[in-house]
């Protein structure tokens, strides 16, 4: 990762030792930041989010009380300042307000509704590697299908996208994993519908979920261990859910949202621009917000 993006990463993130409990997210990026943290620096789960529990909610989950902080995994928490790697658009307005302990590329960027087009469109798994300069180039091609496909890196450029090809391929170079730019080019040139089928063999698109209280999935975990050349398994505790979450869509501004929910007795919890001129988010009664306390203060 190039200097210029890494300086402006929070500062825990340099920090290898401390055992953060994992925030495990219900997806592939998610799961693979919880693989890397987990083989390279012992931490485990400890917490769960089903994102799509329902068409108007969110679950969180716990294994057991807190010891250490939290730490997300591919997700924006906006509340006690929780440490996360992220890879969503957490600005609408430049004047907006965010958690600065949010590692993420797009906020290192300052991008915003005004700039949209210029996000950057990579994993937050990947954003991670960068960030600990961990060579890929070194991977097997197996290897790097499966890292370009995980949250759309190779989108840019597949046909028809030609035009977000240039941004593309700059934040690659900001990653310092510029070498991807031929490789898809080259992968894509031969096989047009390489990932698309990569997709469905792994089963990619599945999501993680809690089921009679321990974690399920049908990505194809085995398949991605005999690429990995490790066992890579769903984390083995068993959760209890303790908090729910409320989803919500606007346009206006992040801050205004802030006040909109304040006035409500509510408070924001997760924020993602989807759109140059819209976005989704979830919050939280403020009556119950003491059981979320423990993601930094413990109970």
């Amino acid at each position: 990762m190039q200097d210029k993006i890494k300086d402006k990463f929070p500062e825990w993130c340099e920090d290898i030792t401390t055992k953060y409990e994992l925030i495990l997210g219900d997806d592939i990026d998610s799961l693979m930041c919880y693989f890397y943290q987990y083989f390279f620096m012992g931490r485990t789960v400890n917490y769960f989010i089903d994102w799509n529990y329902s068409r108007n909610q969110q679950k969180f989950y716990r294994a057991g009380k807190k010891i250490n902080g939290a730490l997300g995994l591919d997700m924006n928490i906006e509340m006690n300042n929780t440490k996360c790697w992220d890879n969503h658009i957490v600005k609408f307005s430049n004047a907006d307000t965010y958690n600065t302990n949010i590692a993420n590329i797009n906020i290192a960027k300052n991008v915003r509704n005004f700039n949209y087009t210029e996000k950057a469109c990579v994993s937050s798994f990947i954003t991670m590697l960068s960030y600990y300069n961990v060579d890929i180039s070194k991977w097997t091609r197996e290897q790097l299908l499966i890292l370009c496909y995980i949250d759309g890196l190779y989108y840019p450029f597949t046909e028809g996208r030609s035009n977000f090809k240039p941004t593309a391929t700059k934040n690659l170079e900001l990653l310092e994993y510029e070498f991807l730019v031929p490789f898809l080019e080259e992968e894509l040139k031969k096989n047009k519908n390489i990932f698309v089928e990569m997709e469905r063999q792994y089963k990619l698109k599945s999501k993680i979920l809690v089921e009679n209280g321990f974690l399920k999935t049908d990505i194809d975990l085995q398949g991605l261990s005999k690429i990995f050349n490790c066992k890579l398994q769903l984390p083995t505790v068993e959760l209890k859910p303790f908090k729910t979450m409320y989803k919500g869509k606007d346009v206006i501004s992040k801050n205004e949202l802030k006040e909109k929910l304040k006035d409500a007795n509510r408070c924001l919890f997760n924020f993602a621009l989807t759109y140059k001129n819209s976005y989704v988010y979830s919050y939280v009664n403020k009556a119950t917000i003491s059981k979320l306390d423990i993601l930094e203060k413990g109970e």
